[in-house]
């Protein structure tokens, strides 16, 4: 059996694209974790916009159009199967091929004669007959299953055996190169801007409860319009069709990035970020934001079960969230260990 230090052609695979922003942003960072390693890598793209992972990235990784006929071959070829990032194995991923994942795994055993990698990965539920089958199927053919959080790393030992997962955090919060640290956040001043990441389903409440709390808090906090950006192409309300359910809003469209550096200039010319998707939190914390989760969803439990605790602020009847020294602290020490868990992977 092959080792996986000893590998060095990857095919990294998910719902990248132009579809998620949070799954490009986990491509994106998982590729400068590889690049370090010599490693040769191929990227399957289910998505037609590939403008977000082409501007971003510095390696000469191949970026391929997702099909059938392009995985098998690169299988041949001897590419061993890495998926990176998301609800990928359980009962929350309705929407990403499961069974498709499945049929690549065993491709990936069967070619490469190595194990393939889940890696940093949330875990919550399975309890559907076919995803429990997928389950025991995943059991035998997957080396590990890196989960990026206490709770996942738990939920995978039950689901998948003991000795199956280690931890490692999340791969967009260990990209330093997205840092950054605003030490002086007051809050009390009527100052800063707000964007509202959507990330949610047209028919979905919390679209819009999530909506009218950040244009109301624009309105008579900030005295300004109210920034939104999509998350996700496949569900995302455009500015058009929220103009149209609350004439009254003030609102400013943030159009897709094209680049990381398109990305956190987003980030960075607001101050507060409002969302109910775990990865839009993830980088306004580490760009020094205050963000309001919608306490509808255990996101805010996922960063926690994460390894660096939150400080929060009251503003007008709302909640936000920042990282403050201790939180920094915190997410460097996690940082240096998915330091040593990449290492005893890869090298």
């Amino acid at each position: 059996m092959k080792s996986l230090r000893n590998m060095s052609k990857f095919v990294l695979w998910g719902g990248f694209g132009g579809l998620n922003l949070g799954d490009d942003l986990i491509l994106v960072s998982t590729i400068r974790d590889l690049e370090r390693f010599d490693i040769d890598g191929c990227v399957f793209l289910m998505g037609s916009d590939w403008s977000f992972i082409q501007n971003s990235i510095r390696v000469d990784f191949r970026l391929v159009e997702d099909s059938f006929l392009n995985r098998f071959n690169s299988y041949r070829e001897g590419y061993c199967l890495v998926v990176p990032g998301g609800q990928v194995i359980d009962d929350e991923c309705k929407y990403f091929p499961y069974g498709k994942l499945t049929l690549d795994v065993l491709l990936s055993r069967l070619f490469t004669k190595q194990y393939p990698y889940i890696l940093s990965v949330g875990v919550r539920n399975v309890s559907s007959k076919l995803h429990k089958m997928y389950a025991w199927i995943h059991r035998s053919s997957i080396q590990k299953i890196i989960a990026r959080d206490a709770v996942s790393q738990s939920n995978v030992e039950k689901i998948y055996g003991k000795h199956k997962s280690t931890i490692m955090l999340d791969p967009v919060v260990a990209n330093e190169s997205l840092w950054l640290r605003r030490d002086h956040v007051n809050p009390d001043a009527n100052t800063g801007k707000a964007l509202l990441v959507m990330g949610v389903e047209k028919a979905r409440h919390d679209s819009c409860s999530m909506l009218a709390l950040a244009g109301r808090f624009c309105k008579l906090r900030l005295q300004g319009a109210l920034s939104v950006m999509q998350h996700d192409r496949r569900f995302d309300q455009d500015t058009a069709s929220i103009r149209k359910s609350d004439k009254d809003l003030d609102l400013c469209e943030v159009g897709w990035p094209t680049g990381l550096d398109e990305l956190l200039s987003a980030y960075r010319a607001h101050l507060y970020v409002f969302t109910n998707r775990l990865h839009v939190a993830l980088v306004g914390l580490i760009n020094g934001c205050l963000v309001h989760l919608d306490s509808n969803t255990p996101k805010l439990e996922s960063i926690k079960c994460m390894g660096f605790s939150l400080a929060s602020y009251e503003v007008d009847g709302l909640t936000f969230h920042y990282l403050d020294e201790n939180g920094w602290r915190q997410l460097q020490d996690a940082v240096e260990q998915r330091e040593e868990v990449l290492k005893s992977l890869f090298k």
